[in-house]
């Protein structure tokens, strides 16, 4: 599995995130965080070894150093309506349900 450059909506995606989270400032318009400070890897066909995630991985180093990395992984958010149904009786393809990057939280 190679990895790959982001794409422009994946770069937003990421910012988008960062900035809703309160990580970074949002940037200035002509500003371009992918060449100054976030170096990324996307691998999009990425499967854990057991049950788990299948799916996208981008892998973030920050220009800090390079001990500063974070993995974000695209996932499909449940909406309040679905906490009364089973996993099985939800439409994860209806449109409501459209993936989002999540930052993957190592427990220590």
């Amino acid at each position: 599995m190679q990895p790959r450059t982001p794409t422009e909506q994946e770069k937003k995606e990421l910012i988008d995130y960062l900035v809703e989270n309160g990580r970074i400032e949002p940037p200035e318009p002509d500003e371009d965080l992918f060449n100054e400070k976030i170096y990324a890897a996307v691998f999009d066909n990425y499967i854990t070894d057991s049950p788990g995630y299948s799916g996208k991985v981008m892998v973030v180093v920050w220009s800090g150093a390079p001990e500063f990395t974070e993995t974000y992984i695209w996932t499909r958010l449940m909406l309040p309506e679905d906490f009364d149904r089973d996993m099985e009786q939800i439409d994860w393809y209806d449109g409501k349900h459209e993936p989002r990057i999540k930052k993957i939280e190592i427990d220590t």
